[in-house]
């Protein structure tokens, strides 16, 4: 009705001209048309005001509805995740069953195919050779009970063959260790392809909208002395529209009879620290999703004051004669490797391995934060020059 009235107003210029004679001019003043008419504009104007914020209104509700409905999309896909984890594993202990009924087919047809043997001759022929007669069947089978002792030797010493097999078999892929991360940090995509292209991915999804482009990825680790001679399976689930890793799921199948070598806790900072230093996340970004594990718990009595000169670690290379020292405290891993970097004039990123002497692997948090005031570290320093260890060496 407004712009009917508007309509009305900007085509018929004649109602806003006061008449000319007396009458018509005091009727004009009474009737106060004139200001009707601003009133009337200053309504349309209003209206309109009204009706576009309304539409922006009905614009914001339904992009708010969008996001719930994303959101509960996203939990949705979490638990189908979750449950598609619980049916894999699943599917792994099926797979190892009908691996031993495979093996159980194979036994049966061998046994089929000796008994139909022996209802064609009869008996086997060997027995009728001169050395069988004088080595087996008068030995053996011609005494009671002898040769069933020795039939049923053997069933057993190959069932328990058999078993053997099938329990390290099964053993192999028992232990699981596994670790998802909700991430929600920043990544440089150039540098994540750099990286994908050096790993060997076994498959590749995409999904995307109007709003995100969502990718995930999957690969096994082919390295194993990164990680104690284990190869996680690594999934990653990142944003290509707006460069965001999302979450990451690290998974290690080892044997469920021996202790593990890694902590899930360890996985994630091994795999965080690698992302760091190729340049796919920012140090600051990296360190709070690694800070986020399990650190030290230290009782006050316990507490080294790094100020204290007194108290170092005694870090040196391979081959080289004398030790270097640096503070001793609460040291983070990622702490300790800056300052054996400091120290040895290299950048983090160079400080490849820190062993405790002889050969134990200080890995993460855990592990620094048993070591000792005093104790002797080795490290390996990637790219360090002849002449420059040469010079390390002869460092007093």
């Amino acid at each position: 009705m407004l712009l009917y009235l508007q309509e009305s107003l900007e085509q018929d210029t004649s109602i806003w001209a006061e008449p000319v004679d007396d009458a018509g001019h005091k009727l004009y003043q009474i009737l106060k048309i004139k200001s009707i008419l601003n009133d009337l504009q200053i309504r349309i104007t209003d209206m309109q005001k009204v009706l576009l914020g309304a539409r922006h209104e009905v614009n914001g509700l339904r992009q708010m509805t969008d996001t719930i409905a994303e959101t509960l999309m996203f939990r949705l896909q979490e638990e189908i995740r979750g449950n598609s984890s619980d049916m894999l594993q699943q599917l792994k202990i099926n797979e190892r069953q009908s691996t031993s009924l495979d093996v159980m087919q194979v036994i049966f047809a061998g046994s089929l195919a000796f008994d139909i043997l022996d209802r064609l001759t009869g008996e086997w022929s060997v027995v009728h050779t001169s050395w069988a007669r004088a080595y087996i069947v008068d030995p053996f089978m011609s005494k009671p009970l002898v040769w069933f002792l020795i039939s049923m030797i053997v069933w057993f010493g190959v069932g328990t063959a058999v078993f053997s097999v099938m329990r390290d078999l099964n053993d192999k892929t028992a232990g699981v260790i596994t670790y998802r991360v909700k991430v929600n940090k920043a990544i440089d995509l150039n540098a994540l392809d750099t990286y994908l292209s050096r790993k060997a991915v076994m498959s590749e999804d995409g999904n995307a909208d109007a709003l995100n482009a969502h990718q995930k990825v999957s690969w096994v680790e082919r390295d194993p002395t990164k990680w104690e001679g284990y190869m996680p399976k690594v999934e990653m689930i990142y944003d290509v529209k707006h460069g965001f890793l999302l979450s990451v799921y690290l998974q290690v199948a080892r044997r469920a009879s021996k202790p593990a070598k890694l902590r899930p806790e360890t996985l994630k900072m091994r795999f965080f620290t690698e992302l760091q230093e190729a340049g796919v996340m920012a140090p600051d970004d990296a360190a709070e999703v690694i800070d986020n594990t399990r650190r030290r718990q230290t009782r006050d009595d316990e507490l080294v004051s790094v100020e204290d000169s007194t108290v170092f670690l005694k870090v040196r290379v391979p081959g080289e004669r004398h030790y270097r020292e640096i503070p001793f405290g609460r040291q983070s891993y990622l702490e300790l490797r800056e300052e054996i970097a400091h120290k040895f004039d290299c950048r983090p990123v160079q400080v490849l391995q820190v062993f405790k002497e002889p050969d134990v692997l200080i890995a993460d948090d855990d592990d620094v934060s048993r070591l000792k005031p005093g104790t002797v570290l080795e490290v390996n320093i990637k790219k360090l020059a002849a002449h420059k260890a040469a010079a390390i060496a002869a460092a007093p």
